[in-house]
């Protein structure tokens, strides 16, 4: 299963660059790469983004959403319950097969 995005834990990203992304949240993790043209990317999931769960569970930490995505198959719906600059909203895009 493939999302097309990394991300790191808020705690482990100094707080000077949280800010310059306006990211407030203390708990989740920061999307800090994403593919152009990815799922995820296609559902409007951008840098900075802050996901706090993943289909209805918390996150914490890196692994813990990339525990929830390889739980996944190709072709299943992933909901990401994300903040954005103190605003918070759902992304849904399908998970798709690694391209090699």
């Amino acid at each position: 299963p493939w999302a097309g995005f990394t991300v790191e834990s808020v705690g482990a990203i100094r707080r000077e660059y949280l800010r310059q992304w306006g990211v407030t949240r203390t708990a989740g993790c920061v999307v800090l790469d994403i593919i152009r043209g990815c799922p995820a990317f296609e559902a409007g999931l951008r840098p900075g983004d802050v996901i706090t769960e993943v289909n209805g569970y918390a996150v914490e930490y890196a692994v813990d959403v990339d525990y929830a995505i390889w739980q996944l198959f190709v072709g299943d719906d992933c909901a990401l319950t994300i903040d954005r600059q103190g605003e918070s909203r759902t992304v849904r895009f399908p998970i798709r097969e690694l391209a090699r």
